[in-house]
């Protein structure tokens, strides 16, 4: 449990210092998938590049969290896990949403050139790719 509590912060730690962005109109998917005991976390990032490769025109990410009837009582630790990442997501740009199920918790942040704070929205597609699989994605 909480080798997936800390997936979670890393998944939206990377996105937040990565400055995502560049590549020649490139779409970059990057996916990051961790078991341990009956939890599942899934976090994939999709980023859309402007052709100058300087600014990221789209970002959606993803945090999914999917676990056993026997992990069913750690809902909230996990929804809370989720919860403290979207004020650090809203603050810069996205919009940030969070749904719960009966064995899940997920979470959905999206930005756009306009709402993404310059910091975030600005970088080159390679180092973006480079600096996610540094922390354990596998990118396409």
């Amino acid at each position: 449990m909480k080798k997936g509590i800390l997936l979670v912060g890393l998944a939206a730690s990377a996105l937040l210092v990565t400055g995502c962005n560049g590549g020649e109109g490139k779409t970059l998917n990057c996916t990051l998938e961790e078991k341990a005991g009956g939890t599942t976390t899934t976090s994939s990032v999709e980023m859309k590049f402007n052709s100058g490769n300087d600014k990221i025109e789209e970002a959606k990410m993803e945090i999914s969290i999917n676990y056993t009837e026997e992990y069913k009582s750690f809902a909230d630790v996990f929804k809370q896990t989720l919860e403290s990442q979207k004020t650090n997501l809203e603050d810069i740009g996205y919009e940030v949403t969070i749904t719960s199920s009966d064995l899940s918790q997920k979470l959905t942040a999206t930005g756009t050139s306009k709402t993404l704070d310059s910091s975030e929205s600005t970088g080159s597609y390679e180092a973006t790719k480079e600096s996610f699989e540094d922390s354990g994605y596998t990118c396409e």
